[in-house]
Formats: C-alpha cells, structure tokens, sequence
C-alpha cells in the first residue's frame, strides 16, 4: 500500500478515527461477552443467540484487523487520540442518538399518547441544545485554532 500524503489535519482526523474504531470494537466486544455469560448483573439483555453472536463477533473483528491494516499502511505509530477530534466523533453520536428519540421519529414503534409525545420532546430538547452548544463550541475553537496554524 503506498502510504497516502496526509495534510496534519486530516492525519490527525484519519488516525484518531481509526483509533475510535478499535475502541468501538472493544466495547461491542465486552457488550457481546456480557449478554452471552450472563454473569451476574451486567446490565446488558440480548435476544440475540449465540450463533448470531459469534457472526456479529467475526464482523467486528473483521472491521477492528482492516482499520488496524490501514493504521500501519498509513504508516501512523501510535500517537494519542486527538481530544478534538474524539469530542466531535461523539458530540455526533450523542445528536443522532437523542434525534432519534424524538416522537416523530419514533413512529415505527407504534403510536405514541400526545401527551407523552410533547412531554418527551420538552425533555430532549433541553439535551439537545447542550450538544449542539457543545458542538458549536467546539467548532468555534476548531476554526480558531486551524487560522492559527
């Protein structure tokens, strides 16, 4: 593989992202351990049976050797996660996921009571705004610091 020409700022964003990943992997991995053994109370439930665990377990590491394949064909060593970076990776996480709560998008689960509908939406709202304050934050500083640089 020839090692790509990165900018320091896409390096910094293609390495910490594929650190994420393998971070992501470990803790699929340890969610998958827990809902098979069932030691105790771990907090994790599972429907899932154990063949279509060990295929999901095959995929992830799948997924964790290509991201680590592409990590030394990049030639990166080891550099610390980008705090930057892995804000902005889960600040996004964290907006999809409370998105995702919202009434309206949550008709597929079936009907929802109108008042249970509003009051949700009041309760994700308030969640909603810290990130994309958060975000917005984030961002402020980002541009700052790249017209530093």
């Amino acid at each position: 593989m020839k090692k790509p020409q990165f900018t320091e700022p896409q390096q910094r964003r293609v390495e910490t992202t594929l650190m994420l990943v393998d971070k992501a992997v470990q803790r699929v991995e340890f969610l998958l351990d827990r809902a098979v053994r069932h030691h105790g109370p771990s907090g994790v439930t599972s429907s899932l049976d154990e063949q279509t665990v060990r295929r999901l377990r095959e995929r992830f590491r799948q997924l964790q050797d290509a991201a680590a394949e592409l990590y030394r064909g990049y030639g990166f060593h080891g550099r610390r996660l980008d705090l930057e970076r892995v804000l902005d990776a889960e600040l996004s996480s964290l907006w999809e996921m409370l998105e995702d709560c919202r009434p309206e998008r949550m008709r597929g689960f079936g009907p929802m009571e109108e008042q249970t509908a509003r009051q949700l939406e009041a309760d994700i709202q308030p969640l909603l705004d810290i990130v994309n304050r958060a975000s917005a934050e984030l961002l402020t500083f980002s541009k700052a610091r790249r017209k530093r640089e």
